[in-house]
């Protein structure tokens, strides 16, 4: 089936590397290799090629900046599809819909130089605007849960469809894609663009908030940002776990 795969990513034009090594991909230059690395450049392949992947059975990892992944040393997958690549970018009707590559760095500076506000926060994460929505990422106060109206997927059995802010189930670091219990691949966000705000204003607090963000992260080594977030280790001492998660197959 890899080779069908294959001819499929030639007759479509569509770029890939065979026996990558994740190190050289990867935002903590860790991994394996991958037997194929598929870079869509738009949202019509990726969903072309997902629907085929879903059809076929053949597992896949898809990824973006890749800045939330840990990868070990001896994971070799078959597939791993890069969104970054995918950035389609429209606005309509007070709603910016976004390709689920798209940088999230680059959305808030793009609504901050606009005056559309609520986005100051995401102004130094590194991630994409699909994982930032399954993984309901933010920082100083800003969640990605305040600004997604909805999440279009393609689900396993290949059919299009919006999740709903309300059905995304939005928590702490969490969502109904995160956790499974919405099933597919994240093609595109949908964003609200409504609320307004005093550029100026808005261009001070981000300021501020990169200026954190260097003073208080080890920027210069490879790290993954903050591993706890937002957690009372006095109210929560008794109840206090760790736990180390697996990588999904949506995490972007």
């Amino acid at each position: 089936m890899i080779k069908k795969l294959l001819e499929i990513l030639k007759d479509q034009n569509i770029i890939y590397e065979k026996n990558v090594s994740l190190k050289e991909k990867t935002w903590l230059k860790r991994g394996g290799t991958a037997k194929l690395w598929i870079q869509p450049e738009n949202k019509d392949m990726l969903l072309f090629i997902i629907r085929f992947l879903y059809d076929n059975h053949i597992n896949f990892e898809i990824v973006g900046n890749t800045s939330n992944c840990y990868f070990t040393e001896n994971y070799d997958p078959i597939v791993i599809i890069s969104t970054l690549k995918v950035c389609d970018f429209e606005i309509n009707n007070g709603t910016l819909i976004c390709g689920c590559g798209y940088n999230l760095k680059k959305l808030s500076k793009f609504c901050i130089e606009n005056g559309i506000a609520g986005y100051e926060g995401f102004i130094g994460i590194p991630g994409t605007v699909g994982g930032a929505a399954i993984n309901n990422s933010g920082a100083r106060g800003y969640v990605i849960s305040q600004v997604v109206t909805r999440v279009e997927i393609v689900t396993t059995s290949g059919k299009i469809k919006w999740i709903g802010n309300n059905q995304l189930g939005y928590k702490h670091r969490y969502s109904t894609l995160k956790s499974l219990r919405v099933k597919g691949t994240v093609l595109s966000v949908e964003f609200d663009i409504s609320r307004r705000d005093d550029k100026s204003v808005m261009l001070k607090k981000a300021e501020n908030y990169l200026i954190h963000r260097r003073v208080n992260q080890e920027n210069k080594y490879l790290n993954l940002g903050s591993i706890f977030s937002e957690l009372d280790l006095f109210k929560n001492k008794r109840s206090l776990r760790f736990k180390l998660f697996t990588i999904s197959k949506r995490v972007t």
